[in-house]
């Protein structure tokens, strides 16, 4: 056996006894079987034609079973095939040499091909040695002799297989309910439900939505009711129904001969709408409302906002855009297009709520939002300006990066709450720059009032709808509006699992208290978690003012404690764990795993007489908008000066606010 490297690419050609060619000849016959593949990856027609013989035939053994007997129309064939069916892979790993007909035959040689099709291609080369070296005489593809090997897992086709009809429901009220489930058989395989596949991709912007991979085991989002195609044998199904249910697993036996009904309940541990909180996902990508709704219901979030977005010439989900609450909107599970607004170091924002998109959608010449040469004008507060017209809400989105503008866009109050989970750890620190934790308590320090949201920025398929999610106090019945209300108010908590509840003098989150000059207030926190949780926290202007541990593994921790309030103040919960979540990953370099957290927006206590100040902060955000007025006069691209004006305006207006606290 032998391994060649070609260009990248490991061919591994095996001769048979009693035949064999001189080692120049191996070579080119290497070379040629490597060039004809890489130019089919590349589509390079001229190429494909040098390689062939005059008389070259073909047998395309795919929906037609064609024969070509020239050259020409072989090509024009296989080009328009590889268009419609992309090689995305390709895998040499079972291709045999074989002498045949006084020349050679190499194949199988498998191609993975299709944009998240993932159809698998076996060909097979026959090639004679002519006067300029070794050429392509006949080429046979087709799907049915892949080696079964190379299979990426069994297919219910190709076994005889009994329909599982499956019904999942709530124990304690026997509602249907959607969820996301995970089908294995005693061997481990994953085994999709009837519409689903079995091998989920998991690039940016792949196929995104209906199907997920969690700690890198594929799950499919199905309905109440779903249907199984199983052979005979034994199977255990995974299931959850995102926060607030205990995940459950189950396992049954396929018997011969007849279908069967397998019914699962699963408990539910705690009833947030119940006591008038709400989940939502600020920050979605590329699924569609359909996808969203259904991954809503089965992860048991209220509220998913997809963002319409411009990547450069990429523009997304635009044409889902309505001004409303999708069409698949129901009264607990509410879909609603939106836009992220995006430049690449002035920075993003969702904008919720819209009844118009706001233009640019992205802008500017970096990467991933602009093009080479754009414009980088206007500011981001144009944007949110437009969206508050509308009667619409601003999150900063990744907070608070890009950070180009955001110390100037709260500072001017164009800026309703601050996305503070996305991805990675919100408390870390990273070299020379703030935690986004650390960001958020120096902007209230500073005297602003922003709720936090949470949104998944989910743009692959191993990112779970609403892990993180913001919990949102919603005034009566759950509608669109009045959820953006309740974030408005600051009635808001965000986390990755554990259920967080503060309470100032009996006054709830997002609360405004009058109180004299160091008179005492009562805080209670709690958490109720089943996740591993290490601490329950009281957080005062920035700093820990009480905390309890969780010594003994509960599943409730209980915080009391009274304050003396000498100045203006905002109290605050969070919940601490040494615990990673298993799974939301996000495929970017700069994402970090996630931790299990939670953090309440601020109850805010007024003193007469004095603000909410601190001249440590604001001059951090002094310094950050000092750096993009400096961007803006050096760096930044405009059609005219007074574009470059009037944004270098705009940020020392924002600056002033801050200037003002460092005196």
């Amino acid at each position: 056996m032998k391994f060649v490297a070609v260009l990248g690419l490991t061919l591994c050609l095996v001769a048979t006894d009693g035949y064999a060619h001189e080692t120049q000849d191996m070579a080119e016959i290497q070379l040629t079987s490597a060039h004809w593949m890489i130019a089919m990856l590349d589509r390079d027609e001229a190429t494909l034609a040098a390689l062939l013989t005059n008389n070259a035939t073909a047998d395309m053994n795919l929906a037609n079973n064609e024969h070509f007997t020239s050259p020409p129309a072989f090509l024009s064939y296989l080009v328009q095939t590889l268009r419609e069916f992309p090689i995305q892979r390709i895998t040499w790993a079972s291709a045999f040499y074989s002498p045949a007909n006084g020349g050679v035959d190499v194949g199988p040689i498998v191609t993975t091909q299709g944009e998240g099709t993932s159809v698998l291609f076996a060909w097979r080369l026959a090639l004679v040695k002519a006067k300029d070296g070794w050429r392509i005489n006949h080429v046979i593809v087709d799907l049915n002799s892949v080696p079964r090997n190379l299979l990426n897992k069994p297919r219910p086709e190709q076994y005889r297989s009994f329909p599982i009809a499956v019904d999942v429901r709530d124990t304690a009220s026997g509602r249907a309910l959607a969820s996301r489930v995970r089908i294995t058989d005693a061997n481990g395989m994953y085994w999709p439900p009837r519409g689903h596949r079995d091998d989920v991709p998991t690039g940016w912007r792949e196929d995104v939505g209906g199907d997920v991979k969690a700690g890198e085991q594929t799950y499919a989002y199905v309905d109440p009711k779903f249907v199984v195609d199983l052979p005979v044998g034994h199977y255990r199904l995974d299931l959850s129904h995102g926060m607030e249910y205990v995940p459950r697993s189950f396992e049954f036996d396929v018997k011969e001969g007849s279908s069967q009904r397998v019914t699962v309940s699963i408990d539910r541990w705690i009833n947030m709408n119940s006591e008038g909180w709400y989940s939502g996902d600020t920050h979605v990508h590329f699924v569609s409302p359909h996808a969203a709704a259904k991954e809503a219901r089965a992860e048991g979030v209220n509220v998913v906002n997809i963002l319409t977005a411009k990547w450069g010439n990429l523009v997304t989900n635009v044409e889902d855009f309505i001004g409303m609450p999708d069409r698949v909107s129901t009264n607990t599970n509410i879909v609603y297009v939106n836009e992220e607004a995006r430049h690449g170091y002035l920075g993003h924002t969702a904008l919720l709520g819209l009844k118009q998109l706001v233009f640019p959608l992205s802008w500017g010449s970096l990467p991933l939002t602009g093009v080479p040469g754009g414009i980088d004008y206007p500011a981001m507060a144009a944007l949110a300006d437009e969206a508050h017209r509308q009667g619409g809400f601003v999150s900063w989105a990744h907070f608070p990066n890009p950070r180009g503008e955001v110390a100037v866009d709260i500072a001017l109050n164009k800026v309703d709450s601050v996305d503070l989970l996305t991805w990675g750890d919100p408390l870390q620190r990273k070299a020379g720059q703030m935690s986004r934790v650390d960001a958020w308590y120096g902007f209230l320090n500073c005297g602003f009032r922003l709720p936090v949201a949470a949104g998944t920025d989910k743009m692959f398929n191993t990112q779970i709808i609403g892990t993180p999610r913001v919990y949102v106090e919603v005034a009566g019945a759950l509608t669109y509006e009045q959820w953006l209300n309740g974030i408005r108010h600051g009635g808001t908590f965000v986390t990755t699992g554990p259920m967080l509840f503060l309470k100032v003098d009996n006054k709830d989150i997002g609360a405004t208290l009058q109180r004299a000059r160091n008179s005492l207030v009562n805080v209670v926190a709690e958490v109720r978690s089943r996740l591993p949780i290490r601490e329950l926290q009281i957080v005062m202007n920035g700093t820990v003012i009480s905390a309890v541990s969780n010594d003994h593994n509960q599943e409730k921790l209980l915080l009391r404690t009274r304050v003396q309030i000498a100045r203006s103040s905002w109290i605050a919960a969070r919940v601490l764990s040494d615990a990673k979540l298993p799974y939301q990953t996000v495929y970017l370099d700069r994402a970090e795993d996630i931790p299990v957290f939670a953090h309440t927006s601020p109850i805010y206590v007024d003193v007469p007489g004095s603000t909410r100040t601190s001249a440590v902060d604001a001059k951090h955000f002094v310094e950050w908008i000092d750096q993009g007025t400096d961007w803006i006069k050096t760096q930044a691209n405009f059609s005219n000066d007074d574009e470059r004006r009037e944004m270098i305006m705009l940020f020392e207006r924002a600056r002033n606010v801050f200037a003002d606290q460092t005196q």
